[in-house]
């Protein structure tokens, strides 16, 4: 039967394998100025150091900005149609006389580009007809706002880009994301199932490796070869009496002398 001493090096080794796969630090600067990052999905990409952007949270509403100075409002939404455009569309003027135009193309395909270490991140649309850029600043507020940030060249004929915009999000930090490939298929993973997935691997190769030590070193067969059997053997007995002092208010049930 295992000693308490070796149960506390389980526990231990199990926090320490815990904290290096699922607990990561935000990483909120971008030093590798000349890399590419790769889109893999309609508002997720990644540099191939693992850091990247996801912002699939922005995607739960459409931000909105008011632009009173010309009359016009846009709408924004990264990942799927923004509401107050037309179908199809990420990203819209709207107009006093009521018309929408489309500024992110009917395929809406984003394209993301960054310039420098400070505020790298840019998101391009492109219609055809206008360009429009779209700065994605991390904020440390919990909250996000969307505003258009002219610049002096906008207006000029020729320029590269005629809208430009500012988000301002927590979402617009980078993170470690070395694992989004797998989790934009499997729709994510939260901490939780992670730390239970590393939990089951952990116990399925400790049977494993156990049963196949005592097979081959010590000859043992049947029931005999799982490691710690007679611990095993009684955790099914020790839950049950768990739940009945849980279910009985964690107090031990009446002995027969206090009855």
């Amino acid at each position: 039967m295992p000693s308490i001493k070796d149960a506390s090096r389980s526990l231990s080794l199990i926090c320490v394998i815990f904290t290096l796969v699922v607990v990561q630090p935000p990483v909120t600067s971008l030093k590798h100025k000349h890399m590419i990052c790769d889109q893999i999905s309609q508002c997720v990409c990644q540099f191939p150091s693992g850091d990247g952007l996801n912002l699939t949270v922005l995607g739960s509403e459409t931000l909105k900005f008011n632009d009173s100075e010309h009359g016009v409002i846009f709408y924004f939404n990264p990942c799927i149609d923004a509401q107050g455009c037309p179908s199809g569309s990420v990203l819209c003027m709207l107009e006093e006389n009521n018309q929408t135009t489309d500024l992110s193309g009917m395929n809406h395909q984003l394209t993301f580009s960054y310039e420098g270490t400070d505020n790298p991140i840019f998101v391009n649309y492109d219609n055809g007809a206008a360009r429009t850029k779209i700065q994605l600043e991390c904020w440390g507020k919990n909250e996000t706002s969307f505003v258009r940030n002219i610049t002096k060249d906008e207006s000029e004929p020729g320029a590269e880009f005629q809208f430009h915009f500012l988000v301002r999000s927590p979402e617009a930090c980078l993170k470690s994301i070395d694992n989004m490939r797998s989790n934009v298929v499997s729709e994510g993973l939260s901490n939780g199932a992670l730390f239970v997935l590393v939990l089951l691997i952990l116990w399925c190769a400790y049977i494993l490796v156990g049963a196949a030590s005592k097979h081959f070193i010590m000859g043992a067969t049947g029931w005999e070869m799982i490691p710690h059997y007679e611990f095993w053997k009684t955790v099914p007995a020790s839950f049950v009496s768990g739940v009945k002092f849980i279910a009985n208010g964690c107090r031990s049930p009446p002995s027969y002398e206090q009855i």
